[in-house]
């Protein structure tokens, strides 16, 4: 009686943990959901959240075993990577079109097969490099930024509700665990080991970071009449749109924590920092609260100047802390802000995410404590 022969998935599979043990113990790893469908839309190929792998079995099986190695290796970096839970607050198609551009040479370095239309990508860029060089997304119906040929167009999903830092965390363990086994086989290429080392011990600038966060709360309006002359030359021309106007944001609020454990000079370089960055988004207004276990005071500033922000500063209160105050303080009277900076040396309780109407980064001075949720930015304060 002949047997049935293994599928392009378990073969895949198989090559994977005989092969390459890194890319092997993430896999096995992960949760691998079969499914032909994601939510109300058609899965195409693969997909994952960080924590799952999402695999059509129908259209897998009609690649090669090449292509299906390549495809679960493709995904494996997502993860290792950290994709999923780096584009929190970006355009979706131009961020899985960054990350696959950035994954496949990799692949294909390493002597990998991909499926057929899918991008050679580029390389010596990080994805976030990429992502400001890519030109911005067609409004929804005109396609993604991959092209209606790649099969791994949309692969990059939002991690799943719940504490996504705990998530992250669970990650880069799973990512450390992969790289010890194929470091003690002796099958961690360089490359690979330093593209490692910056995920999990990261070397940032968090001004920079700062400012990143804050140029994603920016609206900015594009419009099809002026066509984006950059990317109407060349053999390959697009037509894109333009910036219709200088990006802006509406209302920015910050929030400093003037408890007793803060000193006078962190809420200062704080205030300071802040004021630097909001500076290149030019909001429309700002409001500085001043908060301690309760709201003391707030500032509010339209058309911020730097200097006409930091002359105002004054403390306001020393007593406890309870952060949460100061959203539920915004909430109910400035639901209208596009962001909360919190300023606090993370001496406090978080609150729940989903009582916020606004996205939250929490810049804390003490690099052993990260929020329970939103976006966490370990600042460097003078003592």
């Amino acid at each position: 009686m002949r047997m049935n022969k293994p599928s392009v998935l378990a073969r895949a599979k198989t090559q994977l943990v005989l092969n390459e043990p890194f890319y092997a113990t993430i896999l096995l790893g992960l949760e691998i959901v079969e499914t032909q469908t994601l939510g109300n839309q058609p899965l195409r190929l693969v997909a994952t959240d960080g924590t799952r792998l999402y695999i059509n079995p129908v259209n897998f099986e009609k690649l090669t075993v090449a292509e299906g190695k390549g495809v679960l290796k493709h995904e494996v970096m997502h993860v290792a990577q950290l994709h999923p839970f780096r584009g929190a607050g970006k355009d979706p198609a131009r961020w899985n079109q960054a990350t696959d551009d950035v994954i496949n040479p990799i692949i294909m370095d390493e002597g990998g097969s991909l499926p057929s239309g899918v991008s050679p990508g580029v390389r010596n860029m990080s994805a976030e490099q990429r992502y400001n060089d890519l030109p911005p997304s067609p409004p929804k119906g005109g396609g993604g930024q991959a092209g209606p040929d790649n099969p791994l167009g949309n692969d990059v999903l939002q991690p799943p509700p719940g504490n996504s830092s705990s998530q992250q965390a669970k990650v880069k363990q799973l990512v450390a665990q992969a790289a010890a086994v194929a470091k003690a086989r002796g099958k961690l290429p360089a490359e690979l080991q330093e593209q490692i080392d910056s995920i999990l011990n990261p070397k940032v600038d968090w001004k920079e970071q700062l400012r990143d966060w804050l140029t994603e709360r920016v609206q900015t309006d594009y419009s099809w009449r002026r066509p984006n002359r950059r990317f109407l030359t060349g053999d390959d021309p697009m037509y894109l749109p333009s910036m219709d106007s200088d990006p802006t944001m509406d209302a920015l609020a910050v929030v400093l924590d003037t408890s007793g454990s803060i000193t006078m000079n962190e809420l200062k370089q704080g205030l300071g920092e802040v004021c630097g960055a909001i500076a290149d988004v030019a909001p429309k207004r700002l409001l500085v609260v001043y908060c301690d276990a309760k709201v003391q005071h707030c500032d509010e500033f339209d058309n911020p100047q730097q200097a006409e922000v930091a002359k105002s500063f004054t403390r306001h209160g020393r007593g406890g802390t309870h952060m949460p105050a100061a959203l539920t303080w915004l909430t109910r009277n400035h639901p209208e802000v596009k962001g909360v900076i919190v300023w606090t040396d993370g001496e406090t309780s978080f609150g729940d995410e989903d009582a916020y109407p606004f996205p939250v980064l929490w810049a804390i001075s003490n690099p052993r404590i990260t929020a329970d949720w939103g976006i966490t930015l370990h600042v460097e304060v003078g003592r």
